[in-house]
């Protein structure tokens, strides 16, 4: 197992897509690092096809003695593990510097002290906060939630120790570990359950990205195929939107009436993002929110 692939975070929304793209696409044997006990059932249904290649580890990404034990053999760590989003953040905010920040430190510090050099790391466009024109690679952080705060200072302590940091805008679509509070896919939840889109701030804008392609640009660059240690905002132009044109295009394939409103705890990020550099070297593959919208929608009727 000398060639294995660390997924520190492995068994969440973007994990679940991930880890069987890494089996399915490449040599790789995969191990999972989650403080979830066990596996979760998408993870437990890969064991029987990949059970040589697959390999679950419960523990946390705080422990030394964790991630030491998770990042033997390895050759790789895709770093994902994180308390994900404003809200979560908020809540917790103790969790969120200790996973966030400490648990990215002591990730890349144990990789450098095992020879890895080859880290992937799952950073957010929730940095750039506001940005009146695009946001690039250059533009200076400025989050404006503890989440953005907590992953700029991740994301620094990744790339000071060599790696790639793949900004990844506001995620969309499926997963076996699905997530029902991210805009695209709360909009067409609440077009199925309620008939209607309630937007709030409906001109502040935001990049989206399908999920599978977010699993797609970590394995890749991974695989060190063009990408170099640095920043890559990643995305695709034709998926920069406004939250009311989201809502817009989720009434329109699901009749739900969309009516402005006002949100009590208003989320402050105003984005678009540029995709000149990381295009030179990846695209991703599903560009249309429209064509992507009947999969959720199917997700949201069960």
């Amino acid at each position: 197992m000398s060639d294995a692939v660390l997924i520190s975070g492995g068994s969440g929304y973007i994990g679940a897509v991930l880890v069987p793209l890494l089996l399915q696409q490449t040599p790789h044997s995969v191990k999972v690092l989650s403080r979830l006990a066990a596996p979760p059932a998408p993870i437990r249904r890969l064991r029987g096809e990949y059970a040589s290649r697959l390999h679950w580890i419960s523990g946390d990404v705080r422990s030394p003695r964790d991630v030491s034990r998770a990042l033997r053999d390895c050759v790789g760590v895709i770093h994902l593990a994180a308390l994900v989003g404003r809200s979560a953040c908020e809540r917790h905010p103790d969790a969120a510097i200790s996973i966030n920040v400490e648990g990215t430190r002591t990730v890349c510090a144990l990789a450098r002290t095992q020879s890895i050099d080859r880290i992937a790391f799952a950073s957010t466009a929730s940095l750039y906060g506001v940005v009146s024109g695009r946001a690039t690679e250059e533009t200076p952080p400025a989050p404006v939630s503890l989440y953005g705060f907590a992953k700029t200072e991740a994301e620094r302590i990744a790339l000071d120790h060599g790696a790639a940091s793949l900004r990844l805008p506001t995620l969309f679509g499926p997963s076996p570990r699905m997530r029902w509070d991210l805009l695209v896919n709360d909009y067409c939840l609440r077009a199925v359950r309620c008939r209607e889109i309630v937007v709030c701030n409906g001109n502040a804008r935001r990049s989206l990205l399908h999920v599978h392609d977010a699993a797609e640009a970590l394995a890749d660059a991974i695989a060190l195929s063009g990408w170099r240690p640095g920043i890559y905002n990643i995305g695709h132009e034709a998926l920069n939107y406004t939250q009311l044109e989201v809502a817009e295009c989720v009434g329109r394939c699901t009749q739900a009436l969309v009516r402005s409103g006002v949100d009590p705890w208003p989320d402050e990020r105003d984005c678009h993002m540029s995709y000149m550099k990381v295009a030179r070297i990846w695209r991703p593959r599903r560009t249309s929110l429209p064509e992507a919208i009947p999969e959720i929608l199917n997700l949201a009727i069960r």
